[in-house]
């Protein structure tokens, strides 16, 4: 439960980084390497669910 949960904490960081991170030129980078929000927000999904299911 613990591990999920810094799993799921780490994903919510990573987000709220990203996002600080927008107007920088590596948050411009990071944003381009995502092909697409959809895909983006698909691997969030599937990371808070792998997380979630491992409680």
């Amino acid at each position: 439960m613990e591990k999920a949960a810094l799993k799921l904490n780490y994903c919510i960081n990573f987000v709220d980084i990203l996002f600080k991170k927008k107007n920088t030129l590596n948050g411009i980078l990071v944003l381009k390497q995502l092909s697409t929000v959809n895909t983006f927000n698909k691997d969030i999904s599937m990371l808070t669910s792998k997380a979630v299911s491992q409680t």
